[in-house]
């Protein structure tokens, strides 16, 4: 009732339009609205975008630089397999019968490979001539080489920061505990195996050593296993600690207000789109004048009748206008 007041005097939606807006956003948030009831303002329901933009972004910025990295890096790497292309080319059309070429895109290894072959083969030669080809294709060799270091190196961290990203809104989302719970009950295991082996009285000196060497990997284990729990620790209090319920309520009645206004919008844009349709239409129907069809008409007729008088069904000199 309170949104059909506010918006059906503006004189743009009806009342039955903004009573549409309201339907489909209801039933687009109802069972939002029902979590909130049952178990409070629970971060599950936070979208990853929000929380990427309220506690993240510095690390959503260094992903869009890695992926521009990323981007030049595969522009280089194809431009230095396209210098190639001749010498890769050519030494494939030795080896491949016809109608055998593959429609995919030639990796970097596989022009690699063929360099590589190429410049052993010259190797062996003694001419001035090939001396120079296996320099120049050594040298297109490296550049290749760099340029997919380069884009290995990128596509690496950005895998990892991509992972870290996960790992911290895992932590933000979720209580410490519940992201430590996997890791506890390994060390649970391990540490009841540890007592086991430990508590085994051996009857010989292979079994000795079979269970010493147990007990060294199990200590092993346990050992990186408690590394990440103190770098959870450590990452957990570096990113603020968990959400807090008014943190959450904030950025789920931010994604609320969002999707009423999204759908509000929705509406709008329909309206604009009937509204700019006559106009179209009018365009479409009048944008070239009569005059200019007259003109093209006549035009066309003219030279029609050129191609008649060359054929002989018109006199040469006759009034085509």
């Amino acid at each position: 009732a309170s949104i059909k007041q506010k918006l059906v005097p503006v004189g743009v939606l009806d009342e039955f339009q903004t009573a549409g807006v309201f339907v489909n956003w209801w039933q687009n948030i109802r069972y939002d609205l029902k979590t909130i009831v049952s178990s409070g303002w629970n971060p599950s329901l936070i979208p990853d975008d929000y929380l990427k933009a309220e506690f993240f972004q510095a690390e959503v910025e260094e992903l869009a630089e890695l992926e521009a990295k990323l981007a030049d890096a595969e522009a280089q790497l194809t431009e230095a397999i396209e210098a190639a292309a001749e010498f890769y080319e050519a030494d494939e059309a030795d080896e491949a019968g016809e109608g055998e070429e593959d429609a995919a895109e030639t990796s970097a290894k596989q022009v690699k490979d063929s360099l590589q072959a190429q410049i052993r083969d010259l190797t062996f030669s003694a001419s001035e001539t090939a001396e120079g080809e296996r320099l120049k294709l050594e040298m297109l060799l490296k550049q290749i080489k760099d340029c997919d270091k380069r884009k290995s190196d990128v596509k690496k961290e950005k895998s990892q920061k991509e992972f870290e990203l996960a790992l911290k809104m895992q932590l933000k989302r979720d209580p410490l505990e519940e992201v430590n719970d996997e890791i506890q009950r390994l060390l649970s295991r391990n540490e009841q195996q540890t007592a086991e082996l430990t508590s085994i009285t051996p009857k010989d000196t292979k079994e000795q050593k079979s269970i010493k060497r147990k007990l060294g990997a199990l200590a092993r284990d346990k050992e990186t296993l408690e590394k990440k729990l103190s770098r959870l620790d450590a990452l957990h209090t570096a990113i603020g600690g968990t959400i807090t319920s008014e943190e959450a309520r904030k950025l789920i009645l931010q994604y609320l207000y969002d999707r009423v206004g999204n759908e509000l919008t929705r509406y709008l844009n329909a309206e604009k789109r009937a509204l700019i349709a006559p106009f179209e239409k009018l365009w479409d129907k009048y944008a070239v004048s009569a005059k200019s069809l007259e003109d093209e008409r006549k035009e066309t007729v003219q030279e029609l009748n050129v191609f008649l008088a060359k054929l002989g069904y018109l006199p040469s000199k006759a009034n085509w206008a």
